[in-house]
């Protein structure tokens, strides 16, 4: 009865995972799965250092503020997914945009092309904002 139970089990979670991967699939990016992360695992995140911090946002809006020590790769230039591949893969992307959707876009062309580990903060730049947290001019 008990081996009956984890075979069960097993199978289970491979029918899971199968969903999880056909997903990705059909939505045109790899296997991997952006991470969305909010404000506070996001800063931590910075602060370890380990990964590469990129503002997906327009030159305009980030005369307004940024993160510091982002990158800037702006979403809306017409050469965006060639400028992408300019990153390294080795490190883990931490993206932000305005509220959140630019850089949840831009993750999935990460993802696209090769890169995994690919992180995306929840509310962009406007909750890092309403966290009250610090920003460079």
């Amino acid at each position: 009865m008990k081996l009956k139970k984890i075979a069960l089990l097993a199978f289970l979670a491979l029918g899971l995972m199968h969903c999880k991967n056909e997903k990705s699939v059909k939505e045109g990016v790899s296997k991997e799965e952006i991470i969305f992360v909010s404000v506070k695992d996001f800063k931590n995140l910075i602060e370890e250092g380990k990964g590469t911090l990129i503002d997906v946002r327009s030159p305009k809006e980030i005369a307004n503020g940024y993160i510091e020590g982002a990158a800037f790769l702006n979403y809306f230039d017409d050469d965006f997914e060639e400028k992408l591949k300019g990153q390294s893969k080795l490190k883990p992307l931490y993206l932000y945009c305005r509220s959140g959707a630019r850089s949840k876009k831009a993750a999935k062309l990460f993802l696209k092309n090769g890169y995994h580990n690919v992180h995306s903060l929840v509310g962009g730049f406007k909750a890092w904002e309403a966290a009250g947290l610090i920003i460079k001019k």
